[in-house]
């Protein structure tokens, strides 16, 4: 559901402890991918979890 993605570069690289890019060593950030989450996550399923502020 979510990679690494380097912010200078783009290339993509599985989520795993890291800081840097092995190619350019420019800074990685989670990139998410939001069709997998659209697919797994709806109003309905957050709406029958637990009645917290995680919710």
């Amino acid at each position: 559901m979510k990679r690494l993605r380097c912010r200078e570069c783009g290339r993509l690289r599985d989520f795993e402890p890291a800081y840097v890019c092995e190619q350019c060593f420019g800074p990685l950030e989670v990139a998410y991918d939001f069709e997998e989450v659209r697919e797994r996550v709806s109003r309905e399923s957050i709406a029958r979890g637990p009645n917290t502020i995680w919710r």
